[in-house]
């Protein structure tokens, strides 16, 4: 059986990245922190990888 993909993922303008679950907004990732993400995105399985990252806080405010 299929996986039907949950999240998803928009690159905004100001470098920042948009993390959505059934086209819900869930989480924000600040420009400081979407270069991390987007390498892991390309890395690793994209659905494991959002559900991770929709759930952690910002590492640009440690």
């Amino acid at each position: 059986m299929a996986r039907i993909p949950s999240f998803g993922y928009h690159e905004r303008r100001d470098g920042s990245v948009m993390i959505t679950r059934g086209c819900s907004p869930v989480r924000i990732v600040p420009g400081p922190d979407a270069p991390a993400l987007l390498a892991e995105l390309a890395e690793d399985d994209p659905q494991e990888t959002l559900a991770r990252w929709a759930t952690i806080p910002s590492r640009a405010a440690a």
